[in-house]
């Protein structure tokens, strides 16, 4: 994957000589000029559901954060946006997030009990099921149009990761030529370089962005619990830095659509987590994932739709700590997921009051390796177990009176 970082820095070096700003066609109407009656039949991506919804009859409590309130209220992240909806909530170690649900938040748990989609793809990573909310998320906050977020548990649709609830990533819609170049600088020495392009070619629309960010962090970090001349006095120096590079690509028309996304994020840790070394900047985790999948959506009859898609993930992790010792002793953990997968599915609306959906996937987790090695080269953990998963559902909602709507899954 150097030669996709590679590829991410040219691609912003070049378009970066731009100003900052976008030249864009005519545009359409905003959502926030709709009425609210307007806004309450708003179709969604439910993941209660898993087609789409109007508000009105979601089976669940629903939170749709648009892109003008990302944009209004200047969230940065993800995790800026997750602490400003309602039971939602998120903390952070400086190394790793952890997002809490209805007041459950638990230190050390990758985020393993929430399902978090990006335009209908699975994006948690098949090693230990975990997401990240800051620049480890797999995509920009500026190319996203909503997020959904669904309370509740949706395993019936999304399998048992599906605990707590569903987070449903909509990158942006795209209906007119675009270009766009942002710079962005802030404390800590924080800079952020984002590059996009997107446009309209015959029947395709198409939208491709990359960027960069680049922080340092506090550089001057105190722990009381390492206040001793030994330990710098308890003063962590340089070593709270973050870096990532992220690139996005979608085309779709009619039926078709391609998807492709990377990220990239090395952090450095400063609070000497798992006993090592105090003050060592070269103590960090490195977290890379990468995304392709095509879809085929269709209807073969009216009002009976079927889709497709064929899907590749890959997750990696690399963690380096350095611990005190004479000469140095450096603990690497590693793991690599790699999988392929399936999924296909039928929507029914051939009867006026009743939505019938049925469902399937399935994903080969060709690889799935962990390792622990200790320097010089002492391995206490190198294991690969490729494993297999599969699910199949139905979901039934039937219309009974205006204003009363039966959802029943499984």
């Amino acid at each position: 994957m150097q030669l996709l970082k590679l590829s991410t820095i040219f691609l912003l070096t070049v378009l970066a000589l731009f100003p900052s700003h976008s030249f864009s066609d005519e545009g359409q109407g905003e959502i926030g000029d709709l009425s609210l009656e307007e806004l309450l039949n708003v179709e969604i991506v439910t993941g209660a559901s898993k087609y789409q919804q109007s508000l009105r009859k979601v089976p669940a409590s629903v939170t749709v954060v648009t892109r003008q309130e990302i944009q209004r209220l200047g969230f940065r992240n993800l995790m800026d946006v997750v602490r400003s909806v309602r039971g939602f909530s998120a903390m952070y170690d400086r190394n790793y997030e952890y997002l809490g649900v209805r007041g459950y938040i638990a230190n050390g748990n990758y985020n393993t009990n929430v399902v978090v989609m990006v335009d209908g793809h699975r994006a948690n990573e098949s090693v230990y099921d975990s997401f990240g909310l800051l620049e480890n998320f797999v995509v920009d906050l500026d190319d996203i149009e909503r997020i959904e977020f669904i309370r509740g548990p949706a395993s019936s649709v999304y399998g048992n990761n599906a605990l707590f609830g569903v987070i449903n990533v909509v990158t942006r819609e795209i209906s007119k030529n675009q270009f766009e170049s942002k710079t962005d600088y802030g404390s800590f020495d924080r800079f952020k370089q984002k590059v996009a392009y997107q446009g309209l070619l015959g029947d395709w629309k198409f939208r491709i962005s990359a960027s960069y960010f680049d922080s340092d962090g506090d550089k001057d970090l105190y722990y009381k619990e390492f206040d001793d001349p030994d330990t710098n006095d308890g003063r962590a120096e340089n070593a709270d830095y973050e870096r990532a590079t992220k690139s996005f690509v979608r085309a779709k028309n009619k039926n078709w659509e391609f998807e492709f996304l990377f990220v990239n994020r090395a952090k450095g840790i400063p609070t000497a987590s798992y006993e090592t070394r105090f003050n060592d900047e070269r103590t960090s985790t490195v977290d890379e994932k990468t995304t392709a999948f095509l879809r085929y959506n269709n209807d073969i009859v009216k009002d009976l739709n079927f889709s497709a898609k064929l899907s590749w993930d890959e997750a990696k992790y690399d963690g380096i700590y350095v611990y005190d010792d004479d000469p140095d002793y450096i603990n690497i953990d590693r793991s690599l997921g790699e999988s392929a997968g399936l999924e296909v599915s039928l929507v029914s609306r051939q009867l006026s009051n009743q939505i019938l959906s049925f469902g399937g996937e399935y994903f080969d987790h060709y690889h799935m390796s962990q390792s622990n090695q200790d320097n010089p080269g002492t391995f206490n953990l190198d294991v690969n177990k490729p494993r297999s998963s599969w699910g199949v559902y139905l979901n039934d909602e039937v219309s009974v009176f205006e204003k009363w709507v039966f959802n029943i899954g499984g």
